[in-house]
């Protein structure tokens, strides 16, 4: 993004040949992170199904009316995801989330290391800083 010298204010970048410039490095950073979050949630699905289609369903609508999260927002927003599966599972929760951060961490081709106090928040964090970091 240019700025103005006169009042430093953001202005458009010229176009070359039609075509407008674009921030290539904001459109990768764009792209890793919809494919995250497109890894996200086939992990999820695929952790999900152990409890068959309607029980994954029935995750899925408890976090849409009880916390007012769909299916697609719920990469940026884990901790709800981790209360509502321990509301609806109890310690079961734990046992799905650690399916949940194995299968994750398999699609993004991590090794798994398994934190016995960890929740699917703690896994999701640190899946996305390895992401990053490679």
């Amino acid at each position: 993004m240019l700025l103005s010298n006169s009042c430093r204010q953001p202005i458009a970048a010229p176009s070359i040949w039609g075509i407008e410039a674009k921030n290539v490095n904001g459109g990768q950073d764009r792209l890793a992170r919809e494919s995250f979050e497109r890894i996200l949630l086939e992990s999820l699905d695929k952790s999900l199904a152990i409890l068959g289609e309607s029980g994954r369903q029935t995750i899925y609508d408890h976090l849409e009316r009880n916390y007012r999260i769909k299916r697609d927002e719920i990469p940026e927003k884990p901790q709800a995801l981790h209360e509502a599966l321990e509301r609806l599972l109890g310690a079961g929760a734990k046992v799905l989330e650690k399916l949940f951060a194995k299968g994750l961490s398999e699609k993004l081709g991590l090794d798994f290391v398994e934190h016995e106090n960890w929740t699917l928040v703690e896994y999701v964090h640190e899946a996305k800083k390895a992401r990053a970091g490679s």
